[in-house]
């Protein structure tokens, strides 16, 4: 609202700001008026998510979408809101969401004409937008045609082709007075430049008209950003403090109320939608965090190891049990991890069973084994408003008592050595107590008293005061989070509280497991104190991870110390109270300082005879939500790393250890001082030789690899993507300097890196289930080789994990930790059980994981096996698990989410096209294309990215089509119609379009103005020509960017058609490599 001023530049003055007043007033007047407005008067924009586009991708993070909105629709139609028609059904809804409430990128014209012609979506003249767009702020309006061209640009413009006029197409489901909406696609897959361009991109023409379009004429009274998240409350501006006419989150919101359900574990992400979206929060649960557990041959082998330690004195029987235990072993490809390095195969058959080295073995393997089992894994998904019920919500409560609770069970019946991983049968007798007693008393309502008495009998075992005493304990907590999750059905009334005006009672956010008072949700989350981290607590945790992480490198390495280490930093591992803050602190050999009242205000550094140890070098890749959540963390950093690049160590012991942080600043030192291209002064070398904090330029967020990785028929190599990371992640951060671009230097830190290390302390997020993690760590790896031209060794990337509050740190391997979350979700039949229960999103989250698992194939392949890739194939697309557990996974995708099924087998496809994957077989292959085909023929293209969009995959595939007995003639010539059509390369006339049509008796119509089909001639628009000197050339090869033509350079792009628009018509198919 005001700011420093210093007119003669000696004396400051604060003056008021006079636009900032305005809108904050506006905004004001907004929110107080909501509680004026009759609910029957009231109009909302309920946004959900489509990014990138396709049918296939409606969702958010772990809350199901489709049915939440409804319960929302439905609770505002209970309270008087003016909702017209009926409120459809499940099934209904997402059969209109899917047809008429996505995004359509610009590879599929033919879509677009249908979702026009449906008759649900709303036309905005052109010109009517123009009039908004002129309004905005001068330099806003160029940056837009800079990068976008002139408006209307391309991404869902529909032109009628007679008279010329031109639409912006919004998307929309309406039941009256509220409206289903989804938020346009940043625009990243529709424009080749813009998806490798280093720094963020202002919002397209139609991103802009959409949200100006609610407040202009839809007239919202208020938004529900629907679950995590948007990207809004990411676009380009100010970390912090807004400004109302420069920043776009700004901009566009206006003064239009956000409300904003999300989910309660990620305060850091929800905290950005506070800070730069102007938003109030609803936090919503989690779904079911609970214990992976054992099946199939896991359980057998958990079996066998169990006889055989039972059978100790009998060599004959354990010989039998060892040559059990090792075909289990190799049939679930557990050699494929970290187990028994030194241990092959034919010397594990050469050993006796009695042999020390192969015991050693059983027990790793049984620790293994029991790891897995009590891996925390989410079933299913949360619905809005629905708390879990029976047997989810017991395993839920059970997570959240955590280890106690289990131990004092143990303690009950007498299991005096737990845990013990070789013990099968007494884990499984405890496992069946501890749910019991849960059992009893959160859903029977027994006493807890009577639950003790029935499951603790006294014939078999012994009466214990004290050890029951401790179990009562633990039984009346979990009353108190059973009647917390009930509580969460007040999600709703929350929201629609949150949309009268009303106040919403604060809480803390974190995951339920590590924080039960994070619940009752319902509650507007607040952000943590970034002046107390690291907190105490923290920085004990992070010496020990720190510790941890060096034992487990030296224990790799000869005993050998690493001399750096790359760190990557993200604001929603704080919740924790800063442990990675604190782990890289100590590595340097520095710890914080606290004033009198606890708040950290400078670090020191540990003098090296209380080290030990050499001060370990670090390079810290933070998000650019570490920037905005905690730059005080980010200063205290680079400042201890200064620190220890100068210090001037004494050994009183007379044992001296290396600082390598002050080596390698030496050395990049003297690099830059010989390379002529830096002109650097002495000083300013002296500077950045110690600057170790690198990221994106300030008001930017993420490497942005996921759209290059996922757009795979634009890069032929990984360098590509490589580049792209240097590129956007190469400004430095520090005490005295905040955003300043230096490639170089980030690429010699780069080149002295030993290990790449990430943290994982939540219980529900793994390392597969979304597309940041694959960003940062495989940006890295690609990063390293593009600065270096020689692969990062995956051996040598690090996961620090924190998740269980009741144990100190440990460390594992990139391959452990992914090769674990593949056997405790993804073929875990329990996972797969939980999201069959969630109908269209569950098959979605099935395909997301499909996608996420490309990402680390494209950016760390080493990693990911061919093994991995069969497994994945036998589950999800040959029926596996309908003969061995009676889970149709396969029919339940293509039945409840086609499209995702689409998008499922199309990416194993171009995972096989690009040589990333050799199946086991070629007719695992030609079955691949058969599903794809057929899965297209019977329910329509689903229109990703990767699909319509990419030439080289519709060529492989169309060539495979041509195999005989692939596929049937009938369905070879279907399939290249519909994607003919889709794409715009076949006629659509036989289309007519309709105003206020609508399909399968949705609950809307559509906002078409009066001419807009004026002597309309349905067809597609026709291709451009080639006027510009980089448009691409048509050929007959199929459909997809051009993946010659995407820019290596940050170009700008001005003509009203960007030169490199991605559209059906210009499509080049070009031969494709495997990337190495």
């Amino acid at each position: 609202m005001s700011g420093r001023y210093s007119p003669d530049k000696t004396v400051e003055e604060y003056v008021p700001i006079d636009e900032q007043i305005n809108w904050i007033c506006d905004r004001a007047i907004s929110w107080a008026r909501l509680s004026h407005i009759p609910n029957s008067k009231r109009k909302v924009a309920v946004i959900y998510y489509n990014h990138g586009g396709g049918k296939d991708n409606i969702g958010a993070c772990y809350v199901n979408v489709p049915p939440s909105l409804r319960n929302i629709v439905s609770a505002m139609n209970e309270s008087g809101y003016n909702i017209t028609g009926e409120i459809p059904g499940e099934k209904v809804l997402i059969d209109l969401m899917m047809h008429e409430g996505t995004n359509v990128g610009t590879w599929a014209p033919g879509e677009l004409e249908k979702m026009v012609s449906a008759g649900n979506a709303t036309l905005l003249p052109v010109e009517t937008y123009l009039k908004w767009f002129h309004e905005l702020e001068e330099p806003r309006q160029d940056e837009v045609i800079k990068r976008w061209g002139e408006p209307p640009g391309e991404i869902m413009v529909w032109t009628n082709n007679t008279t010329g006029k031109q639409y912006f197409v919004i998307p929309k489901l309406s039941f009256g007075n509220v409206i289903l909406t989804p938020q346009p696609t940043r625009g990243w897959l529709q424009n080749n430049t813009v998806l490798y361009h280093n720094k963020d991109v202002p919002p397209h023409h139609q991103y802009i008209a959409f949200y100006l379009w609610l407040k202009h004429e839809f007239k919202a009274d208020a938004i529900i950003h629907f679950g995590k998240h948007g990207t809004q409350e990411w676009l380009p501006g100010k970390e912090t403090g807004l400004s109302a006419k420069d920043c776009w989150p700004a901009i566009l919101i206006q003064d239009i109320p956000v409300i904003y359900p999300y989910i309660v574990d990620n305060i850091a992400e929800g905290t950005q939608a506070k800070r730069r979206g102007s938003a109030t929060m609803i936090t919503h649960l989690t779904p079911p965090i609970v214990a992976s557990g054992l099946y199939g041959n896991y359980t057998n082998l958990a079996q066998a190891i169990n006889d055989y330690y039972l059978a100790a004195g009998d060599n004959v029987s354990q010989e039998g049990y060892k040559d059990d235990i090792i075909a289990t072993y190799l049939e679930l490809h557990l050699n494929e991890t970290y187990l028994n390095d030194t241990m092959n195969v034919t010397e594990l058959n050469a050993t006796a069973a009695d042999d020390p080295a192969f015991k050693e073995f059983v027990g790793e393997l049984a620790d293994y084994l029991y790891d897995l089992k009590n891996t925390f894994m989410p079933y299913g998904l949360h619905t809005f408003g629905e708390p879990p019920e029976g047997e989810p919500l017991i395993s839920l409560i059970e997570s959240m008592l955590r280890k106690g609770y289990k131990k004092a069970v143990a303690d009950r019946i007498g299991y005096s050595d737990y845990p013990n991983p070789v013990r099968k049968d007494k884990n499984d007798e405890l496992d069946n107590c501890t749910a019991r007693l849960l059992e009893y008393v959160v859903l029977n309502h027994t006493t807890v008293e009577e639950a003790e008495n029935l499951t603790f009998n006294a014939s078999r075992y012994p009466p214990d005061e004290s050890a029951t005493a401790n179990v009562t304990s633990y039984l009346n907590r979990s009353k108190d989070f059973a009647a917390r999750i009930a509580g969460c059905t007040i999600e709703i009334n929350r929201t629609l509280e949150g949309v009268n005006g009303s106040y919403i009672p604060p809480s803390s956010a974190d995951d339920p497991v590590r924080d039960p008072d994070s619940l009752p949700t319902g509650r507007n989350f607040h952000s943590l104190n970034p002046d107390r981290i690291p907190t105490e607590s923290a920085y004990k945790i992070g010496t020990k991870m720190a510790d941890a992480l060096l034992d487990q490198y030296r224990a790799d390495h000869d005993n050998i110390y690493p001399r750096k280490l790359t760190i990557i930093l993200w604001a929603w591992c704080t919740t924790d109270g800063g442990v990675v803050e604190s782990e890289i602190l100590n590595l340097v050999g520095a710890e914080p300082v606290r004033d009198e009242y606890n708040k950290v205000i400078d670090v020191k550094l540990m003098p090296v005879s209380e080290l030990c140890r050499p001060r370990i070098d670090v390079m810290v890749v933070p998000s650019g939500l570490e920037r905005d959540f905690s730059p005080k963390s980010l200063k205290l950093i680079d400042r201890a790393i200064r620190l220890a690049a100068t210090a001037d160590d004494t050994y009183p012991n007379g044992t001296a250890y290396p600082n390598y942080v002050k080596e390698n600043s030496e050395e990049i030192y003297r690099w830059l001082l010989n390379n002529t291209n830096t002109n650097l002064t002495d000083e300013e070398a002296r500077y950045f030789s110690m600057s170790r904090i690198f990221l994106e330029a300030p008001g930017t967020y993420g490497p942005n690899l996921d759209s290059a990785i996922g757009a795979s028929g634009t890069w032929n190599n990984s360098s590509k993507i490589g580049n792209l990371f240097l590129g956007r992640m190469n400004y430095i951060y520090g005490d005295s300097v905040w955003g300043v671009s230096g490639r170089d230097i980030f690429e010699q830190n780069l080149a002295q890196t030993d290990a790449i290390v990430h943290n994982q302390n939540s219980n529900l997020y793994g390392f597969i289930d979304n597309d940041d993690v694959f960003q940062y760590v495989g940006g890295l790896a690609l990063a390293y080789k593009a600065a270096t031209g020689e692969d990062f060794d995956s051996a040598n990337i690090y996961v620090t994990d924190n998740s269980d509050p009741d144990s100190d740190p440990t460390v594992s391997t990139l391959r452990n930790v992914l090769q674990r979350e593949m056997r405790t979700r993804y073929l875990n039949p329990k996972w797969i059980e939980g999201m069959m229960g969630e109908g269209y999103a569950g098959a979605r989250e099935m395909d997301r994981f499909v996608e996420y698992l490309w990402g680390w194939e494209a950016t760390v392949p080493d990693v990911i096996t061919d093994s991995m890739w069969n497994q994945v194939y036998d589950v999800y697309v040959n029926g596996a698990y309908s003969r061995e557990y009676h889970l149709d996974v396969d029919g339940f995708i293509d039945t409840n989410n086609p499209y995702a099924y689409q998008s499922l087998t199309g990416r194993m496809l171009e995972t096989i096209r690009k040589g990333y994957w050799t199946p086991s077989s070629i007719e695992v292959q030609n079955a691949l294309v058969s599903e794809y085909v057929e899965s297209i023929v019977k329910n329509g293209v689903t229109c990703c990215h990767h699909t319509c969009a990419n030439a080289l995959l519709d060529k492989f595939v169309s060539g495979i089509v041509s195999v005989p007995g692939v596929v049937s003639d009938e369905d070879a010539a279907k399939y290249r119609e519909l994607m003919d059509t889709a794409t715009g390369k076949m006629s659509t006339s036989s289309q007519s379009p309709n105003t206020g049509s609508s399909r399968g008796g949705g609950g809307g119509s559509g906002t078409y103005p009066p001419d807009w089909n004026k002597k309309v001639k349905p067809t597609v628009q026709p291709a451009k020509s080639s006027s510009h000197s980089n448009d691409t050339t048509r050929t007959e090869g199929g459909v997809g960017i051009d993946a010659s033509q995407p820019a290596e350079s940050s170009k700008e792009s001005n003509p009203s058609k960007p030169s490199d628009y991605v559209e059906g018509h210009e499509m080049t198919v070009e031969k494709s490599e495997k990337s190495s």
